[in-house]
């Protein structure tokens, strides 16, 4: 029975080490992460935000990924958290990359708290959907940089890690029903 535990605790350490080096978050190419985030109405963002809260989890005992979900459904609260992660997993991957982590928090969260003004406020038609299409722009935008960031450290880990660029059929799917979704919110505000 002794002899199981030790061979079981150098197992797990090695599948430690070998998690620890293997952290270099979820890489999607921008264009790939563009075109989903907006035509899922920003839930693919959030998918994104959950496989890297996942991957970069590196507590030693793995925490449930109900907290993962919970972070990437509250990712107003927990950008910082999620860059602060990515730029830990690049120190120790030797390629440190650092974001203006603050700046880009709270500007992700003000952004968040305008686009909530904008959905209850008296402006309606075609310009609540240019604030609300311009709000998205900005949030893209502010997501670049932590997609890039996962992106950089896929490139230089070793072995590179692939980034995901291929649209598969569940993703055409989910295009499909959100370019439909969004359409159907176009031909509302010219109606109404």
């Amino acid at each position: 029975m002794e002899q199981e535990n030790k061979v079981e605790s150098k197992d797990s350490q090695q599948a430690q080490v070998t998690r620890d080096l293997s952290n270099v978050g979820y890489p999607v190419a921008p264009f790939k992460f563009v075109i989903m985030s907006i035509l899922t109405f920003n839930l693919y963002s959030m998918y994104w935000a959950y496989k890297n809260f996942v991957v970069l989890d590196t507590t030693p005992v793995k925490r449930p990924k109900i907290l993962a979900v919970c972070s990437a459904i509250f990712l107003t609260l927990t950008f910082f958290w999620l860059m602060k992660y990515i730029e830990q997993a690049s120190e120790r991957h030797g390629h440190p990359i650092k974001m203006p982590k603050e700046f880009l928090a709270v500007l992700f969260a003000v952004m968040h708290v305008v686009r909530v003004a904008i959905g209850r406020s008296n402006v309606g038609g075609m310009l609540e959907e240019i604030l609300l299409w311009g709000t998205t722009a900005i949030f893209l935008v502010i997501m670049m940089v932590p997609l890039r960031a996962v992106q950089k450290l896929a490139e230089t880990s070793d072995p590179p890690t692939p980034i995901d660029s291929n649209f598969t059929v569940t993703n055409y799917v989910f295009m499909v029903l959100g370019g439909i979704m969004t359409l159907l919110g176009i031909a509302a505000a010219f109606l109404g």
